[in-house]
Parts: C-alpha cells; structure tokens; sequence
C-alpha cells in the first residue's frame, strides 16, 4: 500500500551536488550531506554552510514556490525566532523536473528530549512568534500567493475519523494503550461548532520535527514551512498542546493573548492527530527514536490542564 509520505522521486547526494554546480557555480566545489528525509523532501547539508531541499513528491513543488514567495517577507517583518529565508531558487532541468531551493543552515537542534523546564521557558519566545506571525495583513499574504485551508485542517468530520482509524491502528501495532484520554478531548470539542476566527497567517504544520532548539533546549527556529497559508490560528495553537505542558501553556496565552475555549478545543484534537501521524510514520520508517518521542509528545497532548 502507498504510504502518504512515499517518495516519487528521490535525488541521491551526487545529483543533488550535480544539479547545485550547474546552477550556482559560486557554490563549487559542492560537498552535500543528507541531513535528513520527511514527507515532501529530501533534505542536504551542502558546504556545511547551506541545506538544500528537493521535492520528493509532486504535491511538495507548490508547497516550496509559496515559502520561497513568502518567507522573505515574513521574515522581513520581524519574527523573533529563526526563520529559513530561501538564498538560491534552482530551476527545473531535464533530468529532475522541479524547482529546488537553498536556505543558510541554521544552527539548532531537533527538540527532543528536552525537559519540562525547558519547554516552559519557551512559552514566551514561541508566544511572541505566533502573535507577530497570526498578525500579518492577510491580504498582502494573500497577494503574495498565500491560499487558504485548502485540505480542511480543521474541519471536524474528516479528521475525528481519521484520528480515530489512526488511534485504532497504534493499538493494534501496540504503540498505544489506552483510548479514552483521546476520545474524551474528541468529546470536548464536539460540544463546540467550529470555532470563528478571523484569518490568519499561519505555519499551518507546526510540530516537534520542524522546530530548532539552542544549547539551552530552548526553541531557537521554526522550519519547513510549506503548508504556510492563510486560515484559521488553531491549527498553529496545537503546537502548544504537543511541545507545552501546562504550566507552560498558561505563560504561552498571558503573552498571545486570550484564546476562546471552542479553539483551545479544537487545537488539542488536532494536536493528538498530528501526533499520532507522526507515531505511526516513525513505526513504519523503523525509527525508534520518533517513535518514542511521539509517544511523549501524545502523551503531553492529553495532560489535562487542570
């Protein structure tokens, strides 16, 4: 069965370094290591100064154009966390039939297994970036080429089902137990419609594997922004749902701002089905080490607030 984060086409280290020189001869001798693989791209460390990322999928070409379009303007707006502004724009070719793009590395390491103290400290820092990030003109990101929710992020029918067929499929492979932490978070939110809010800009996939942390453990950058669109800012709030814990959560919002309980509601759901994407894609990689960290990030997920 094809996996949703199967490769079409897969550039090897030599082609990328091929496909780099051509195009960016500055950049010569090219010397590319793979830094790493996720649903759309694959991702090299080029010069051990750069990280280029080729589509691995049709469906990624789109999504890399919109960040290339927009993430110069975000960035030039002033965010207080790190941000990969695209440098070089490489152009289809005969032998690899889409767009490529290069970033400057930036220093950081992937956030897991860090402390709870250490996510609390980054309650305020990650506060202030999705407050100045959900406040940029929506018309002008539109204008840039920003679309809306275009696979229904939030929409609850499709994914409680897919939650729930996920949630079934952990039990079943025996990477989760107990069920009735999540159906009760399911519960919550159907007590609300979905929930209004005015547009916003926002990262649209905001999770553990696509964030940077210093030496500290403290978040430093936010990365992978290809689903950037305009929509509704629950589907960014999940992340303090699966990176915050709950004394955390509470310092996050006295600087964001006050948050309606239908959205807080409808960010913890979509918290858990992040997650538990993650947890079954790590299974099936063989990757023990994301496996281990969506089973804490889930279980972060569902403690309660109190």
């Amino acid at each position: 069965m094809t996996r949703p984060w199967s490769a079409e086409r897969i550039v090897t280290e030599t082609e990328a370094a091929a496909l780099i020189e051509a195009q960016f001869p500055e950049l010569a001798p090219v010397s590319v290591h793979l830094l790493g693989e996720g649903f759309d791209n694959m991702v090299y460390r080029v010069n051990d100064r750069y990280v280029f990322r080729f589509p691995r999928r049709t469906v990624a070409v789109s999504l890399l154009e919109r960040e290339c379009a927009l993430l110069p303007e975000i960035v030039g707006d002033g965010l207080p966390l790190a941000v990969p502004v695209p440098l070089f724009i490489g152009r289809p070719t005969d032998d690899y039939a889409w767009p490529f793009a290069g970033y400057p590395f930036l220093d950081g390491f992937a956030a897991l297994g860090i402390t709870r103290e250490q996510r609390v400290r980054s309650a305020e820092p990650l506060a202030e970036f999705m407050a100045k990030l959900h406040r940029f003109p929506v018309e002008r990101a539109f204008r840039l080429g920003a679309p809306g929710d275009l696979i229904g992020r939030l929409e609850p029918d499709g994914r409680l089902a897919q939650l729930t067929v996920n949630r079934d499929k952990a039990i079943a492979l025996g990477l989760w137990s107990d069920p009735h932490p999540i159906d009760a978070i399911v519960e919550r939110m159907r007590r609300y419609e979905k929930p209004a809010h005015p547009p916003a800009l926002v990262h649209g996939d905001f999770h553990f594997r696509n964030v940077l942390v210093d030496e500290e453990g403290v978040l430093s950058a936010v990365i992978d922004w290809g689903d950037l669109h305009v929509g509704h800012a629950a589907a960014d709030l999940a992340f303090v749902y699966s990176f915050l814990p709950p004394e955390g959560r509470s310092r996050f919002f006295a600087v964001y701002g006050e948050t309606d309980e239908a959205t807080l509601a409808y960010a913890r759901v979509r918290a858990a089905h992040t997650t538990m994407f993650l947890l079954l894609y790590g299974h099936d990689l063989g990757d023990e080490r994301l496996v281990g960290a969506a089973q804490a990030t889930l279980r972060l997920v569902l403690e309660d607030d109190g």
